[in-house]
């Protein structure tokens, strides 16, 4: 089998890449009009659909990993390649997201392909996908915002039966993406550590990287179990300043250098 490989340099943050990538909406706008189904959770169905060269498609595959924003790995499998529907006659494609430069380089490989002219005229076309991929990821509205925690107040709470509730005012800067202040009101409940969940209403204040001013509300919450149940939502029309009309989604990641909010603007 013979592979197929593309790769670019993007003027784009990784997390704007990755949303470029898995987005169906930005997807069908640079992936020759290709309409994407899936979740993105390991193990689910994922579907391409659409027209080319004036014939409908519907390619098919399993999402195989999905590790935010670095890497993708797909099962696939294409009908119009005349093959039954084995093991034998299904690829891999995988796509890595690297910084790079103030960017990112993507890399897409697709295996599998049955010979060297095969593996040729799939590398053109995911060249051309990569080209809409430079184009739309810069104008992706996606921040990264790092905060440090600068105060932990527990607030009172009245009606409340029993101590399974619990109450916190947060106090954060935000040091990378957004530099400003924010306060947060957080409810929590669950004593066993791994096992908590919360929500909590939280109004930023500050400055986005783009030069943007103003402030917005941002509800989130989540489950200490996984970061499948973590989320998060800027309340409609409550930006203030250059923020005025607002909206977007995120959630708050982790890694080793500690939380972080990830939030997609509309």
């Amino acid at each position: 089998m013979h592979e197929a490989r593309a790769d670019i340099h993007i003027n784009a943050a990784p997390e704007a890449v990755w949303r470029a990538l898995t987005d169906p909406a930005l997807v069908r706008q640079y992936f020759f009009g290709t309409e994407l189904t899936t979740d993105w959770r390991v193990g689910s169905p994922i579907r391409y659909q659409g027209e080319w060269q004036g014939q409908a498609y519907e390619d098919r595959g399993v999402v195989l990993e999905a590790d935010r924003p670095r890497l993708i790995v797909t099962d696939f499998f294409s009908p119009s390649s005349g093959l039954p529907d084995e093991p034998e006659n299904h690829q891999t494609v995988t796509y890595e997201v690297e910084a790079e430069d103030g960017g990112s380089r993507v890399t897409v490989v697709q295996d599998g392909n049955r010979d060297e002219s095969g593996a040729q005229h799939a590398a053109a076309n995911w060249h051309m996908m990569l080209d809409g991929l430079a184009a739309l990821a810069p104008t992706v509205d996606t921040v990264v915002a790092r905060f440090d925690v600068d105060g932990w107040d527990p607030a009172a709470l009245g009606g409340i039966v029993g101590d399974w509730l619990d109450a916190v005012v947060m106090h954060k800067t935000y040091t990378a993406g957004i530099l400003g202040t924010s306060v947060a009101h957080f409810l929590s409940s669950g004593e066993e550590e791994g096992r908590r969940g919360y929500l909590a209403a939280e109004r930023i204040d500050g400055v986005l990287d783009d030069g943007r001013t103003g402030a917005f509300t941002v509800h989130h919450g989540g489950l200490e179990l996984g970061n499948a149940s973590a989320f998060a939502h800027v309340v409609p029309g409550s930006g203030t300043g250059d923020l005025v009309g607002l909206t977007g989604s995120g959630r708050i990641e982790h890694d080793d250098a500690g939380p972080y909010f990830v939030l997609d603007f509309d």
